[in-house]
């Protein structure tokens, strides 16, 4: 894994309302895991396996672009 691009790890990106609306939706089933004890021993990553532990970023470009190649 490379170190972030910016000073403190954090960047600002555009998104369209759609697309803040599926990621806060994401996130509140997250919020709901964790409170059944369903892994998610580590918040604050986007992307997790079932165990909680983090998709790496390469796995999911990997997954959209198959998914923009099926259109």
């Amino acid at each position: 894994m490379s170190d972030p691009k910016t000073r403190n790890g954090r960047r600002t990106v555009d998104l369209d309302g759609r697309t803040v609306a599926a990621l806060r939706a994401h996130h509140a089933r997250q919020a709901e895991e964790r409170l059944v004890g369903a892994g998610m021993d580590r918040p604050g990553h986007v992307f997790v396996r079932e165990d909680g532990t983090r998709v790496h970023p390469d796995t999911m470009t990997q997954m959209f672009d198959r998914h923009v190649r099926q259109g």
